[in-house]
């Protein structure tokens, strides 16, 4: 039976989860703080609705550490030289990003239209004023 909505046993349940190393507690102690079995939780831990929850609370749960976790990248890529944590840095701060834009331009900036009119003098001044190309 899918979960329709979250209640309390289950937001208890995903406060304890989304900490880490779960707070501390082991599954049937989170399970017991729920008032519900240990299989319950492991039950709701497949369930769609139950698992967005759960990442949301783990992304709320770690926002503020962003600050840090993007000064120690900075250490480690300055300090450590590690190209991985310098090109993830950039990407964060849109320095840096895998898309490739090409701009196709010939050597002139002409368009073609010109190239043409261009190709078609040089043509009639060869042929002695012929225009036809």
């Amino acid at each position: 039976m899918a979960l329709k909505r979250l209640e309390t046993h289950h937001l208890i349940a995903i406060h304890y989860l989304a900490q880490p190393r779960r707070g501390g507690k082991t599954m049937e102690e989170i399970g017991a703080a729920a008032g519900v079995s240990r299989q319950s939780i492991y039950d709701w831990l497949k369930e769609p609705l139950f698992e967005r929850e759960l990442k949301r609370q783990i992304t709320r749960n770690t926002l503020d550490k962003l600050p840090e976790v993007a000064d120690s990248m900075a250490d480690a890529a300055i300090q450590d030289r590690n190209a991985a944590a310098a090109k993830l840095l950039l990407q964060m701060n849109k320095m840096l990003t895998d898309k490739v834009d090409v701009v196709r331009t010939d050597a002139t900036g002409l368009d073609r239209e010109e190239l043409d009119r261009r190709i078609a003098e040089f043509k009639a001044r060869r042929d002695g004023g012929n225009t036809d190309v």
